[in-house]
């Protein structure tokens, strides 16, 4: 009997490791998508300023 409840722990632990594996691929995903949006939205904003900087010479 004990045998099948180690063998069951195992089998739980091995499942939490998974799970654990695939929350943080989910979150290093989630990161690099931050980074990029925010990447972007700096290259925006300068682009943005410089829009501004030519309408004011108009």
């Amino acid at each position: 009997m004990k045998n099948i409840d180690i063998k069951q722990q195992i089998l739980l632990l091995k499942n939490d490791q998974l799970l654990v594996k695939k929350v943080q691929v989910q979150a290093n995903k989630t990161n690099k998508a931050k980074k990029d949006y925010d990447k972007e939205s700096k290259k925006l904003d300068s682009l943005f300023a410089e829009l501004k900087k030519i309408r004011e010479q108009f």
